[in-house]
C-alpha cells in the first residue's frame, strides 16, 4: 500500500514538472534539452544528497553489464519522451504510455512467472483503450510512434533497474550515477546544439517550480520500487499519470474529448485493479 501511495505521489509532481515544461517548449521559452536537463537536475542532486548523508551510495562493479545498456536505455529513452511530451497531448500521452505494464508482464512470464485468468483480462481491458486511442490519433503517428517507444523502453528500463537494486546496487547509487549522466547529457546537448545554459533558466522561479517537481516526483518514485514488485508500482504509477494527464489536458491545455477519455480511463481503472 505504502508503495502504490508513493507511485501517486510521484505522478503528481511529475505530471506538473511535464505539463510545465510543454507549455514553455510550445511557448518557445524553452529547448527540448533544457527540459531535458531541468527534469535531472534536482532528481540527481537529491538522491545523491540523501545517498550520502541518510543511506548509502553502494554500487558494485559486477552490476555493470546490466547498469550500463540500462543508462543508454534511459538517455535514449529521455531524449524521445521530451519531444513526446512536446508534441502529444496531455491525455493521450498518459494513455500511451501504459503499454509499459503489460510488457512488464510480458518480461514477467519470460522470467518464469505465471498470470492468474484476472491479469490477463486486466492486460486486455489496458490495451483495449490504448489500441483505440492509438488508432484515433494517427494523424499524429510521428508523435504516437515516440510515446509508444518510450513505453517500451521504459519497460526494459524498469526491468533492469529492479534487477540491479534487487542483486547489486542500492536505489541511491544506481539512480544517483544515472540521472546525472542523463543530466549532463542534457547539459551538453542544450550548450552545444542550442547554445543555451541551463543553469541560468533556475533565475526564473517557474523554471525551478519545474525542477523541483521533477525532482520530487523522481525521487519518491524511486523509493516505491522497494515496497512492491516493479509491474504492482508501474501499474500505480501509470494509472495516476492517466488520471493527471487527463486533468491537466483538460483544463490546463483546455484539450477536448474529456468524456471519451473519462471513459476509456473508467476501462482502464478496471484493468488496473485486475492486475494488482
Amino acid at each position: 500500500m505504502l508503495g502504490v501511495l508513493l507511485a501517486g505521489i510521484s505522478s503528481a509532481f511529475d505530471e506538473i514538472a511535464d505539463s510545465i515544461g510543454k507549455r514553455r517548449i510550445s511557448a518557445g521559452l524553452e529547448s527540448y534539452y533544457t527540459f531535458g536537463f531541468l527534469t535531472q537536475f534536482l532528481s540527481a542532486l537529491s538522491i545523491t544528497a540523501i545517498g550520502f548523508f541518510f543511506a548509502d551510495l553502494n554500487f558494485s562493479p559486477e552490476s555493470l553489464p546490466t547498469f550500463i545498456p540500462r543508462v543508454l536505455i534511459a538517455v535514449l529513452m529521455m531524449q524521445l519522451a521530451v519531444v513526446a511530451i512536446a508534441k502529444v497531448d496531455r491525455g493521450v500521452f498518459g494513455f500511451i504510455r501504459l503499454a509499459t505494464i503489460p510488457l512488464l508482464l510480458v518480461a514477467d512470464v519470460m522470467l518464469g512467472y505465471s498470470l492468474a485468468a484476472k491479469q490477463i483480462l486486466g492486460i486486455i481491458l489496458i490495451v483495449i483503450p490504448i489500441g483505440i486511442l492509438f488508432y484515433s490519433n494517427l494523424s499524429k503517428k510521428k508523435g504516437m510512434f515516440l510515446v509508444l517507444s518510450v513505453a517500451i523502453l521504459a519497460a526494459i528500463d524498469i526491468s533492469l533497474y529492479k534487477y540491479d537494486i534487487t542483486h547489486f546496487n542500492s536505489v541511491e547509487s544506481e539512480q544517483a550515477i544515472t540521472s546525472l549522466i542523463i543530466a549532463l547529457y542534457f547539459f551538453l546537448t542544450a550548450t552545444l546544439i542550442r547554445g543555451e545554459n541551463p543553469l541560468s533558466f533556475l533565475r526564473e522561479k517557474i523554471y525551478m517550480v519545474q525542477t523541483g517537481s521533477s525532482g520530487i516526483a523522481y525521487v519518491v518514485n524511486s523509493f516505491a520500487y522497494l515496497y512492491a514488485p516493479a509491474s504492482v508500482i508501474t501499474t500505480a504509477f501509470r494509472g495516476f499519470s492517466v488520471l493527471f494527464s487527463i486533468l491537466a489536458g483538460t483544463f490546463y491545455f483546455k484539450e477536448r474529448g474529456f468524456l471519451v477519455r473519462a471513459t476509456l480511463f473508467g476501462v482502464i481503472l478496471a484493468g488496473l485493479i485486475l492486475l494488482i
